[in-house]
């Protein structure tokens, strides 16, 4: 609920500021859904990528964790499969890219256990300001 009238606020302001730019209100809710549906896409593909193993194994201490963990692991692979629209059935594709990402993440344990450091893990975020970056 938190989250959901965090996003409604931040739509509401995005909308105001909008009507400042002379463009029709849908085209200002058409590109709101598109940047909000790709920081989704990004978030969840980033946990698929780096974090399912760390994620499969807090879920089984608190099984309510699958269905997000589930979502980022299938949604983004379906929406990879819509986007880049290969041979593979869905199904199959979807098999394919969860499997990948967690052969992905084996890969980048067994280098931050051989090298001894989780640096590799950290998350860094950036956020841009114009022509600087802030962190």
């Amino acid at each position: 609920p938190a989250l959901g009238f965090l996003a409604a606020e931040a739509a509401a302001g995005v909308l105001v500021t909008c009507r400042e730019t002379g463009l029709p209100p849908r085209t200002n809710a058409e590109a709101l859904a598109r940047g909000y549906g790709a920081g989704t896409y990004h978030v969840g593909r980033q946990l698929a990528r780096y974090y399912a193993w760390v994620g499969l194994l807090a879920a089984r201490r608190r099984p309510r964790l699958l269905g997000p963990l589930a979502a980022a692991l299938i949604g983004t692979a379906l929406v990879d499969w819509a986007r880049l629209r290969p041979t593979l059935r869905p199904a199959a594709f979807v098999a394919a890219s969860v499997l990948d990402d967690l052969a992905y993440q084996c890969g980048t344990l067994w280098g931050c256990l051989r090298e001894g450091t989780l640096a590799p893990l950290r998350v860094q975020l950036r956020i841009g300001y114009g022509n600087r970056e802030r962190r």
